[in-house]
């Protein structure tokens, strides 16, 4: 839900609006990349219980075969971070490691620079001398106007970053925009380089940028057609991608550093690293060659997503997503043309059931492994999968906690049947668990409590 850590920035933000049934389409023409890569986000939330460090800058951050751990000047930042946590990337790269760091002395402020290096376990933060370092409130930020550590567009570090836990459910989608970087053979030097909602393009651009198609530039919002074929792709995690790119699309965020590749951004940070939980879930790397499918199915089936890529040419501050109805309420994925309602037993998630806030979102509510697509008053709506599995995670006070378990035990074990079109009478769905715990990680003011109740409940579609 919007305005929380796992799903940051305001509700009308384009970090959290769908396209909608008014976009209007031009074939974004992307060249194919020989590879996909990683373009990983260093995502820290502090905690009291972790070490204070000292971030310092760099003069070596942007220079090939340079020593990005020489700690040159005290930035006056500290953070609080597990020792464990290493980034220590080779000399002979400059990946761009945008950082996004929420930490308990800022307040409900988030601070981003890049790139981010810390080279030995216990050691120092080092990033980049003259980035500049951007601060927002990702409650309530629109995830652009104070801009962000993505280099090229100056946009948040935060927007459009998979985050741990997401793209992991067959049948599924991301929740959100995801963010692409392209190369300069995909990106259009015209006008001034960049478009709604970015802020800047890169320096140069002038001459950099070499693409044909003037829809196509720095800010651009890419998806594939309503009626893209997700099924002619082989892989699941692929086709999780595509259906996210129907429904949500990609902001172009940043220039990739080659001609050769395309990257996605993802993240990466002491609460975990995603492209392990991809090579986990999927028993594969994140995608590389683009070309040779008995190789790299994936990878070859991201080729064909960004083959098909489009610009929504109409994006803008006024029409973000190009408008219109959003596409997940005019044909959600799984089918059925319509949404259900989540329901406890015989209860609607109301506010009769529960203490207020757990629905308007100052419960600080959020959604991981499922596919919400939106409400109806203080109805939750998402999408039943045939034959998965849906795990909804919730994030509440202690006091709706206890709420919250005590219409779970009246019930237990719960069942309710849905209203599903795609079936006649229903789908039966029960609900298997219904575990907690307490979580400190999560540090707040009065409408964001700093302990938190951490609940799963899971449901499995038992049939018609």
């Amino acid at each position: 839900m919007p305005g929380t850590l796992d799903s940051p920035f305001s509700a009308g933000s384009v970090w959290n609006t769908p396209i909608g049934d008014g976009a209007q389409y031009v074939a974004a023409n992307i060249p194919r990349p020989d590879y996909i890569v990683e373009e990983e986000c260093i995502i820290v939330i502090g905690t009291t219980g972790d070490p204070l460090r000292d971030v310092h800058t760099n003069d070596q951050a942007w220079v090939l075969d340079g020593d990005r751990c020489a700690e040159d000047t005290d930035s006056g930042i500290d953070v609080h971070i597990p020792d464990s946590f290493v980034v220590d990337d080779p000399p002979s790269t400059l990946p761009n490691n945008c950082a996004a760091i929420f930490e308990p002395q800022f307040g409900d402020s988030v601070i981003e620079f890049q790139p981010f290096q810390r080279c030995t376990a216990g050691g120092d933060v080092t990033f980049g001398d003259g980035q500049t370092v951007f601060e927002y409130n990702p409650f309530t930020s629109d995830g652009r106007t104070e801009g962000g550590s993505r280099g090229g567009s100056t946009l948040p570090a935060l927007g459009g970053t998979i985050r741990i836990g997401e793209g992991l459910t067959t049948g599924g989608y991301i929740p959100h925009p995801l963010a692409v970087l392209l190369n300069k053979l995909a990106m259009s030097a015209d006008g001034d380089g960049f478009r709604f909602p970015a802020n800047s393009a890169d320096t140069g651009f002038e001459t950099l940028y070499e693409g044909t198609v003037a829809a196509c530039q720095m800010g651009s919002l890419l998806a594939l057609l309503p009626d893209f074929d997700v099924d002619q792709l082989t892989t699941e995690a692929a086709k999780i991608i595509a259906r996210t790119l129907i429904y949500y699309g990609a902001y172009v965020v940043d220039l990739r550093n080659d001609e050769e590749s395309l990257g996605l951004s993802m993240e990466w940070g002491p609460a975990g690293r995603w492209t392990e939980d991809f090579t986990a879930e999927w028993s594969m790397a994140f995608g590389q060659d683009t070309d040779v499918a008995s190789i790299d199915p994936f990878g070859a089936d991201m080729g064909i997503i960004f083959d098909a890529l489009h610009v929504v040419d109409n994006n803008s501050s006024s029409t973000i997503g190009g408008g219109g109805t959003p596409l997940l309420e005019i044909s959600p994925p799984g089918g059925g043309g319509g949404a259900v309602s989540w329901r406890l037993g015989s209860h609607t998630f109301a506010a009769a059931d529960v203490p207020s806030g757990v629905l308007s979102g100052g419960g600080g509510m959020r959604w991981k492994h499922q596919n919400p697509i939106g409400y109806s008053g203080t109805v939750m709506q998402y999408v039943l999968t045939e034959g998965a599995e849906h795990r909804l995670h919730l994030m509440v006070s202690e006091a709706e906690y206890l709420a919250l378990k005590a219409i779970a035990d009246a019930h237990a074990p719960v069942t309710f049947t849905a209203p599903r079109p795609r079936f006649a009478g229903g789908v039966t769905v029960v609900i298997e668990d219904f575990a907690a715990q307490w979580n400190d990680n999560v540090r707040g003011d009065s409408s964001h409590p700093d302990y938190w109740w951490e609940i799963d409940i899971i449901l499995v579609e038992t049939g018609a």
